[in-house]
């Protein structure tokens, strides 16, 4: 299994962050933005990175979440 990468450890923890900061399950927040609970766990955890679409999503819920 491949390793994730610093970038993605980054941003899952801090959407992580954001959504617990806010009261979110992942199930909502992957309701918000049009996608799975599994692929937010994915995100979180840092093991795939979210296609630009739902980053912007993510940003839109939540404001700019980093860079990466």
């Amino acid at each position: 299994m491949k390793k994730p990468d610093i970038q993605s450890v980054i941003f899952g923890k801090k959407l992580r962050e954001k959504r617990l900061a806010r009261g979110l399950t992942q199930k909502e927040v992957a309701s918000k933005i049009g996608t799975t609970r599994v692929s937010v766990n994915k995100w979180e955890n840092g093991a795939s990175n979210p296609m630009p679409v739902y980053r912007e999503r993510l940003n839109r819920v939540f404001g700019r979440i980093d860079s990466v």
